[in-house]
């Protein structure tokens, strides 16, 4: 199944390269975040004490909810387009619903 030609000449499909690739991404990019804010909360936890970190373990939480709520939509989402199955239909709309929904709001 392809949705829209991506090719000038019509015959390569990059919408499956383009998902997973969002998908690894996205995932990557979570690990490297969270990895980061683990650092400064040990570092912070043996200069100031314990008593001063909660606030990296609620981040690092609400960033990997975040992550696992996209990567289940995606996966919703992947796995019947590579099957070429018309359930895909229902869950196009899926990431794009919950990628707007946990952006944080500026």
């Amino acid at each position: 199944m392809q949705i829209s030609f991506t090719s000038i000449f019509g015959a390569t499909n990059f919408t499956l390269a383009f998902w997973c690739f969002s998908l690894a991404l996205n995932i990557v990019a979570t690990i490297v975040i969270v990895a980061r804010l683990f650092v400064y909360r040990r570092r912070l936890s043996s200069v100031l004490g314990k008593g001063y970190v909660s606030q990296y373990t609620g981040i690092m939480s609400m960033v990997v909810e975040s992550e696992l709520l996209y990567t289940a939509f995606m996966i919703l989402y992947i796995v019947p387009f590579v099957r070429d199955n018309s359930l895909t239909n229902v869950f196009v709309q899926g990431p794009a619903l919950v990628q707007v929904w946990h952006m944080p709001i500026l």
